[in-house]
Formats: structure tokens, C-alpha cells, sequence
């Protein structure tokens, strides 16, 4: 477990996970590096909701956590900005915004946050969601992609409940119902061929996450791992605009632009260019200009002259 010096970033670490403890239930977490940053806010609404807010740590539950829950619901997660990974059971889900996640409280989970990711976690009763759906557990941990039109009306509900803080408790209770109802397709586990491949895409994501800085990672390999065809793979990456290559690509300029605004300024960029993968500088800077509108050094020099 990573341990950080006693002083502001340590006790802001405590208290990110007192809040969650308090808001959430029994958590546990680990800093991943020394860049942790994190805050968590119940919203005033009909709805029970918090927004929470992390970077570079690992949250999780285990049996040890488990074992000091009072209440036993649902979550459903919302992502609001940045990315996340979040795992339970067999599923991981690779959240983007407006992606949506369902959890269940009473079952191990991870949570990786990587860079600054923000959330909404609306708590739901166990009892509003399981008679009427007899959730599988499978259905947990699996995402509802952003592009979708239950996550569409699903973000639009949560937003009008977080924007009308004056509602009653029975209408809040109606809005709630009914994203569960919207989320009904995917909770009775009835699948679409897009939905077998954004859960491809979604082991695939994790996986080139893991592995980002390996300059050979390619499609076959990628396939290999997640458990599919390079056609299938290709297919589920295509549905959403990319290729594999393009996607890795994009995402090592992205995590290398993630590193700049990070650093004090006095870095060594082909260090971390390497550290994602990009064995030529010189590829790198044309891709980074190609993509930012300007070279690596210039987006630094000016990111620190701005903040």
C-alpha cells in the first residue's frame, strides 16, 4: 500500500475516504503514486446522491469491508467527467462520461481512478430494484455506454432531480423508479450484438491501460488476452469510430498530455513518452502536434505559464 508523507495531500487522502465511508459504506483505498487528489459531496436532492471526485487511487471492498454494512443497496454510478475503471465480479467497465455502471454493495468491487475522475453515485433501495427485476449477478459491473439512449435519458433524469432540488420525496421517488425501469435492459441481462462488443471494447480498453507502455501491443495480442477474434475486435472499436491502433494511439498522447499538466514543468519528455510506449520522439512530437495543435514543449511551456 502506498504510503504518503504525513502533511496536506495524507490528510486529504483520510479525509476523501472518511467521506466516502460515511456516504458510501465501508471502503478501503490505496494511493496509487504520490499525485492523489480527491473531495466527495452529498447533493442536496429528492435523490440520495453524492458526487465524488479522485485521482491516482484504487478504492475497493473486499469481505473484510463487507462484513461492516448496515444497509445493503444498489449503486448506480454515473460518469461525469474524465475516466474510470470499475470492476465487480466477472465485469469491468472502462467509464468514459455518461456512462453508466450498476453495483452491488454486498459483493466485492475495485475502483481504479487513474487521472481526476468525477462521479454521481445514486444510492437505490435494494428492495426498489430487485422484486420487480430479480437482478443476475452478472449484471453488475456492467456498463451502460454513454452513446446509448437509456444512458441518455437516464443522465437527463439525474439532471433535472440534481437542477429541481424542491421536488417531494414522491416525485423523487418516481424519477428514481424510472431510471430503473430504463435500465431494465441490461439489468434481465437481454443483450444486443453492440452490447457483446462494448463489453469487448471494455476489456480491451483496461487492458491496453495496463499495458500502455509496451511500444509492440497490438490488436492480435489484445485479442488474445481479452478472450476474442482480432474481427470481433476490430468490430467493436469500429462500432465507436476507431481502430485499434488509431484508439492507442490517441490514448498514449492523451495519458502523455495527462503527465505534462501534472509535472512541475521540469520534465524530460522522451522519458515519458517512452514510459506510454512511444519508442521515436520524433513520432511522438508529430502526433502530439497533429493532435493538440502544437508541439509537446510549447503545451507545457504553456499550461505552467496559465496555471
Amino acid at each position: 500500500m502506498q504510503v504518503l508523507d504525513r502533511g496536506p495531500q495524507e490528510e486529504c487522502f483520510e479525509s476523501w475516504l472518511g467521506g466516502v465511508n460515511d456516504i458510501c459504506g465501508p471502503f478501503a483505498a490505496r494511493a496509487l503514486g504520490r499525485q492523489f487528489d480527491g473531495s466527495i459531496q452529498r447533493i442536496e436532492s429528492s435523490l440520495e446522491l453524492a458526487t465524488v471526485s479522485a485521482s491516482h487511487v484504487h478504492a475497493y471492498r473486499t469481505d473484510r469491508e463487507l462484513s461492516g454494512c448496515d444497509g445493503k443497496p444498489y449503486f448506480y454510478v454515473f460518469q461525469a467527467q474524465g475516466c474510470a475503471d470499475m470492476e465487480q465480479g466477472e465485469n469491468r467497465a472502462a467509464m468514459s462520461p455518461g456512462d453508466i455502471v450498476l453495483i452491488d454493495s454486498t459483493r466485492p468491487c475495485n475502483f481504479y481512478y487513474d487521472g481526476l475522475s468525477s462521479q454521481m453515485s445514486v444510492i437505490v433501495p435494494r428492495e426498489l430494484v430487485d422484486p420487480h427485476l430479480r437482478v443476475p449477478r452478472t449484471a453488475c459491473g456492467t456498463k451502460v455506454p454513454a452513446g446509448s439512449i437509456v444512458a441518455s435519458m437516464a443522465n437527463r433524469l439525474l439532471q433535472e432531480a440534481i437542477k429541481h432540488q424542491d421536488l417531494s420525496h414522491g416525485e423523487g421517488e418516481a424519477i428514481l423508479e424510472s431510471i430503473v425501469t430504463l435500465m431494465r435492459p441490461m439489468l434481465t441481462g437481454r443483450y444486443s450484438e453492440n452490447d457483446q462488443h462494448d463489453r469487448v471494447l471494455d476489456r480491451a480498453m483496461i487492458y491496453i491501460d495496463r499495458h500502455i507502455g509496451d511500444s509492440s501491443l497490438s490488436s492480435e495480442q489484445i485479442a488474445k488476452e481479452v478472450g476474442t477474434s482480432p474481427r470481433t475486435l476490430y468490430r467493436a472499436f469500429a462500432g465507436h469510430g476507431h481502430t485499434v491502433a488509431q484508439y492507442i494511439r490517441d490514448r498514449r498522447l492523451e495519458l502523455f498530455a495527462s503527465r505534462i499538466r501534472q509535472s512541475s514543468g521540469k520534465v524530460r519528455l522522451a522519458i515519458i513518452g517512452s514510459e506510454l510506449g512511444f519508442s521515436d520522439p520524433s513520432h511522438l512530437s508529430t502526433a502530439f502536434k497533429a493532435k493538440f495543435g502544437m508541439p509537446p514543449r510549447e503545451y507545457l511551456r504553456q499550461f505552467h505559464e496559465y496555471h
